[in-house]
């Protein structure tokens, strides 16, 4: 990396965290919605740890989900897969070309919440959804959430390549804005009497507050 791209990846990453700050607000807000809500995301956390014990970072399973999330985005965002390897080693996707979603896609983006969320569709569209459901709903939210950090740390500790192509620490910045903005709209739609509408203006009332305080003390005289 040239010095000029270091210095403008490293300015990227302080102009995101404002944005850190105001996604951890919001997600910290719906996880607290209640100390229900709180304990139940927590024993889902709990468990991701224990689990952790026994299941280890760098497992064929992880190695599959981590290329199926570059896929993914590589479908969200319009470019074509040539093909994906996946070995007991390791695995990596061909894309015609590079996009920063894609390659930070597997660290700030808990896949397999798309199949709770299925599941959450399943229950309201047949009128089964009752008030405990969201408790388990939270609980199995902390702890796809809790064991997609403790992979995505693993990962970044292992020095994937992705991470450093960008920038280490603008990289980190996004994974971590990203991933909690991601989480914070998954706890919203498992909430009772709190619809995505409610998810995006208290998100832009946070997000603003933040950067406009953020420039306003930048800029004192």
């Amino acid at each position: 990396m040239t010095a000029i791209y270091i210095i403008i990846t490293v300015a990227c990453g302080l102009i995101l965290l404002p944005l850190c700050w105001a996604s951890s607000v919001i997600a910290y807000t719906l996880v607290f919605a209640s100390k229900w809500h709180a304990a139940s995301f927590f024993s889902g956390v709990i468990c991701a740890g224990i689990l952790s014990v026994f299941r280890g970072y760098g497992s064929r399973a992880y190695i599959i989900l981590h290329e199926m999330n570059h896929a993914f985005w590589c479908l969200l965002v319009g470019i074509p897969i040539k093909k994906i390897v996946v070995t007991a080693k390791g695995g990596y996707i061909d894309a015609e070309r590079e996009h920063l979603l894609v390659a930070l896609a597997p660290y700030f983006f808990p896949l397999p919440m798309l199949l709770l969320l299925f599941a959450h569709s399943i229950i309201v569209l047949f009128g089964v959804w009752h008030r405990p459901v969201v408790y388990i709903e939270y609980c199995f939210t902390g702890l796809l959430i809790a064991r997609h950090v403790i992979d995505s740390v693993n990962a970044i500790m292992d020095g994937q390549i992705e991470i450093n192509r960008f920038g280490l620490f603008f990289s980190l910045s996004c994974i971590y804005s990203l991933l909690f903005l991601w989480s914070g709209l998954f706890l919203s739609i498992f909430l009772a009497d709190f619809y995505l509408a409610d998810f995006i203006v208290m998100s832009y009332k946070q997000i603003t507050l933040v950067y406009h305080n953020f420039f306003h003390y930048i800029c004192l005289p």
